[in-house]
């Protein structure tokens, strides 16, 4: 009895050494710049930037554009028993493509 239960243990083991669950996430940063109509886009762009403790510098840069710029960040995600990345990329691009047309 004790033997089959070691038996069954190992089997178990073994079993579970075959089996992985894999994740796979795919963080992707979008721009969109979309031409606007008629007029201009004025963009301002600051920055703080810090040296160290004891000082920074503030820079400001202003401008004007015939584009309006979007941005956002994607995330997309694949989840399977043993996956590989070959399998899990059309899911991943799915993801991605999903949200984009979901933003026109």
């Amino acid at each position: 009895m004790i033997g089959a239960g070691i038996g069954g243990g190992i089997i178990g083991l073994a079993a579970d050494s075959l089996v992985k669950a894999v994740n796979y996430t795919m963080i992707t940063d979008v721009q969109i710049s979309e031409r606007v109509g008629k007029g201009t886009v004025h963009e301002q762009f600051n920055s703080n930037l810090q040296n160290g403790t004891a000082s920074g510098t503030t820079q400001t840069l202003s401008k004007h554009s015939d584009y309006q710029r979007y941005r956002t960040r994607v995330v997309s995600n694949a989840d399977k028993v043993n996956l590989s990345f070959a399998e899990a990329r059309p899911a991943l691009e799915q993801g991605l493509v999903k949200t984009l047309a979901g933003i026109f």
